[in-house]
């Protein structure tokens, strides 16, 4: 992933990151591309989104957010 994808990526985390009123962290390991699938279409169903990022990346985005407080938890 090129430096200027990042940017685009890590400014539109932060706008979501912004605008969210609840948030669900999942680790991939250890679930099943089944059981994950479900999930997404649940997600989606409830007008939600599922995002998968880079760690670094999201670390980034929920710098002075109102979801700075997951910072922690993206390792």
């Amino acid at each position: 992933m090129n430096k200027t994808t990042k940017t685009g990526l890590v400014s539109e985390l932060k706008t979501n990151f912004d605008k969210m009123k609840a948030a669900v962290l999942t680790d991939f390991r250890g679930i099943k591309v089944e059981s994950i699938t479900e999930f997404r279409k649940e997600i989606r169903k409830n007008g939600c989104k599922y995002e998968v990022v880079k760690n670094t990346l999201a670390q980034i985005a929920c710098k002075d957010t109102n979801a700075s407080y997951l910072k922690e938890y993206f390792k």
